[in-house]
């Protein structure tokens, strides 16, 4: 009877821990975690619109306080500050490739990122080039 009881308890057990294995969110093989944290981002912002011979332009930088976390499809993280709020798709080599916007850049080391995302359109134009530096 004894070695029943023991069974079941071993038993019970491993289901327990296959449960909380499987039910997390966080996968402990998923690369992207590297690159996640707090990040100061530098921003330069320029833009240009209006109709030919008549183009009002503009350009601003600034820095602000966010982070790199995960995004919303598996192979995503979100660049979110602030005022911005951009997902891409982190590629193997470390590489990031825009989803939903038309952008592109890289995390040069795990502790650092390089993005711009540039809007283009018949009455002007934008672009936001974002260099961060891990927390």
């Amino acid at each position: 009877m004894l070695l029943s009881n023991r069974n079941r308890t071993i038993g019970c057990i491993a289901i327990i821990s296959s449960l909380f294995w499987w039910g997390c969110k966080k996968d402990v093989f998923d690369s992207r975690t590297k690159y996640y944290g707090n990040y100061s981002f530098s921003v330069h912002s320029s833009w240009a619109y209006g109709v030919p011979g008549n183009f009002t332009t503009g350009d601003t930088s600034y820095t602000e306080v966010g982070e790199v976390k995960a995004g919303d499809l598996d192979d995503a993280v979100e660049i979110s500050t602030s005022s911005i709020d951009i997902e891409a798709i982190l590629r193997e080599d470390g590489s990031l490739k825009g989803s939903g916007n038309p952008g592109s850049g890289e995390f040069p080391t795990t502790g650092s990122l390089v993005y711009t995302v540039s809007y283009y359109s018949p009455g002007g134009s934008s672009t936001v080039h974002i260099n961060g530096s891990k927390q």
